[in-house]
């Protein structure tokens, strides 16, 4: 159980690690359109910085999953986990494939952000794929219809570029002048109607994929620790509802606009659990 609990862990830094680095594009991009123009060069630097800190983050837990994951097969202690030729019999398969995609992904995007060059974004488009890709090659949905493993690529985009944007945004909202930022905050919010439609969608069609049936949502171990997942996704999407309906056409009075960083703040909170709660139920818990 000790084990499972240490890949559980590496698991939500790679999930926390991808949406540092899918949302600090995203954000690139809401500051260059619509950030005040004194901030765009100085934050560039810095969403640049939070890219490669969260590349680095995610060399690290990729790294760090794999050797766990030996060790939980092994038990024989942490000597377990360098066990060389257990390393090299799972190498190649999905284990060992989706943490050298991972490892290899994000050494590309950490090197290649800021870079200017054509062919650097080129390779940059082709990290962040093999990033998403990671993602369907071990796991409940491994062996799923392309199809599926499409829905959860896209899943992942659009969950990690919205909740990765969550920590600069945070920062944002509680500058001074922050009627200064309201295009931004809106501009964000228009992107994530788009992300939310394709949220919704993906986790529709993983859903039908992994369970037979509704009942399974409460006669299951797996549907229980899901629906959970799922309560913590709707008060995400009820905070993020309150951030675009509510508080940001608000921000010019000043009774209003200190609650648009605490929401976001739950919002940080609702992710870090989510992120937590889909390491647990995937490697605890399984899926029969």
């Amino acid at each position: 159980m000790t084990w499972d609990i240490w890949v559980a862990l590496s698991y939500t830094l790679i999930y926390a690690s991808t949406a540092a680095v899918l949302g600090g594009v995203l954000v690139s991009y809401l500051w260059h359109k619509s950030a005040p123009a004194d901030y765009r060069s100085d934050d560039a630097k810095v969403h640049q910085r939070y890219v490669r800190i969260g590349a680095c983050l995610g060399v690290t837990s990729a790294i760090s999953s794999y050797f766990l994951f030996i060790g939980s097969i092994n038990q024989a202690g942490i000597r377990g986990m360098f066990d060389a030729d257990l390393f090299l019999f799972l190498l190649l398969d999905p284990p060992g494939i989706a943490a050298m995609t991972h490892i290899a992904a994000f050494l590309v995007i950490g090197f290649g952000m800021g870079r200017e060059q054509h062919i650097w974004r080129l390779v940059l488009v082709l990290g962040y794929a093999g990033l998403l890709w990671g993602f369907t090659v071990r796991g409940h949905l491994a062996s799923s219809p392309l199809w599926i493993q499409l829905a959860l690529m896209l899943h992942v985009l659009a969950l990690g570029a919205w909740t990765g944007a969550l920590l600069p945004l945070w920062f944002a909202a509680r500058r001074t002048a922050l009627t200064s930022w309201k295009s931004v905050f809106e501009t964000f919010g228009q992107w994530a109607q788009a992300i939310v439609g394709i949220l919704i969608l993906a986790g529709i069609f993983m859903t039908w994929a992994l369970l037979s049936a509704p009942s399974d949502f409460v006669a299951t171990d797996y549907g229980i620790a899901l629906l959970l997942k799922l309560c913590f996704v709707a008060i995400l999407l009820g905070c993020a509802g309150l951030n675009k309906w509510v508080i940001v056409p608000r921000l010019k009075d000043d009774s209003v606009s200190p609650y648009l960083a605490w929401v976001i703040y739950i919002e940080m909170l609702c992710v870090a659990v989510i992120f937590a709660l889909t390491a647990t139920f995937t490697v605890v818990v399984g899926h029969n």
